[in-house]
């Protein structure tokens, strides 16, 4: 395949997370498509990380970017954002966001940016699974007032379903998000004050789409996550009440209910915030208070294609 494009920025934030950084960079080293540039936010310089940048030896452009642990995800992928705008803005189609804990096979990037020609007006997030289980890459609302969502791709990876290639949704997972980089100018940054962790990328996602940007998973590929990095721990059996409720309050937590309520207020239509800031506190008392079990009650439903 022969695909032409301007240079892609790849923003990796990282916090202590070395072997997975290693990981990456080995897989970007064998992308069969390599006109990018990666920028590793370490929000713990000077570590091993930043060791291994500085003896990088590859023919990558690897630049690594310093911030601190206050940062979180949010505030590490717009101090990517903000460099881009400041250096490289001018010469770039495509900004690229990766979780260090991902892991890519040799086509990734070039069958991606295949599918941004398809639709240039779109962010794309590919499909991402754990093991043999897909995750969630895209959400569908279907009730705001309710909090009501579908998912696309839970289930197995085996499964022997026939998928659409590009799947329409509401929101995006910022795992792989891919967005022209019209969009950082378009749409701005991901709210960082608001949501320094969890789902300021669905909101960044939302927002893009509000003002005409197109939202699909892109199910020709998938990007593998540590089956051990996952923000759903409150489901495991081992979880117990006391860490339960420890969740509802802390930042890195997806269950945390003060964010909850700010993701209702930024990306719910205005006739569904209040019943959607209703729903979204009953269903994290529901998963603080019964744990696994309320995995199965709440079970997220798949989107039809």
């Amino acid at each position: 395949m022969n695909v032409q494009a301007r240079r892609i920025a790849i923003v990796i934030p990282t916090f202590k997370e070395h072997q997975h950084v290693m990981n990456l960079l080995n897989d970007l080293e064998k992308q069969s498509y390599r006109d990018f540039i990666i920028l590793v936010v370490n929000s713990n310089p000077d570590d091993e990380t930043s060791e291994l940048i500085n003896n990088y030896q590859g023919k990558m452009i690897v630049r690594e970017l310093k911030a601190h642990p206050g940062l979180y995800w949010t505030g590490s992928v717009n101090k990517g954002l903000d460099w881009i705008k400041e250096n490289e803005g001018d010469a770039l189609e495509y900004c690229l966001f990766i979780n260090c804990d991902t892991r890519l096979n040799s086509t990734f990037i070039e069958n991606y940016i295949e599918a941004a020609r398809e639709k240039p007006e779109a962010i794309l997030c590919s499909a991402i699974s754990r093991g043999d289980r897909y995750d969630s890459s895209g959400v569908r609302m279907r009730s705001w007032m309710l909090s009501v969502t579908s998912h696309y791709l839970i289930g197995s990876v085996n499964s022997k379903n026939k998928h659409n290639r590009f799947i329409p949704v509401d929101m995006l997972a910022g795992r792989t998000l891919l967005f022209p980089i019209d969009a950082l100018y378009r749409v701005g940054r991901p709210n960082s004050e608001m949501l320094p962790h969890y789902g300021a990328d669905y909101e960044f996602s939302a927002r893009a789409k509000r003002i005409g940007f197109p939202l699909y998973v892109f199910t020709d590929i998938t990007a593998e996550a540590d089956t051990s990095n996952t923000g759903k721990k409150a489901f495991q059996i081992a979880s117990t009440l006391s860490k339960r409720l420890r969740y509802l309050f802390d930042i890195r937590s997806p269950l945390n209910i003060k964010y909850r309520i700010r993701f209702a207020r930024l990306t719910y239509p205005k006739y569904a915030v209040a019943s959607g800031i209703i729903t979204l506190i009953i269903k994290s008392l529901v998963e603080v208070f019964l744990g696994k079990t309320s995995y199965i009650l709440l079970k997220r439903k798949h989107v039809l294609d």
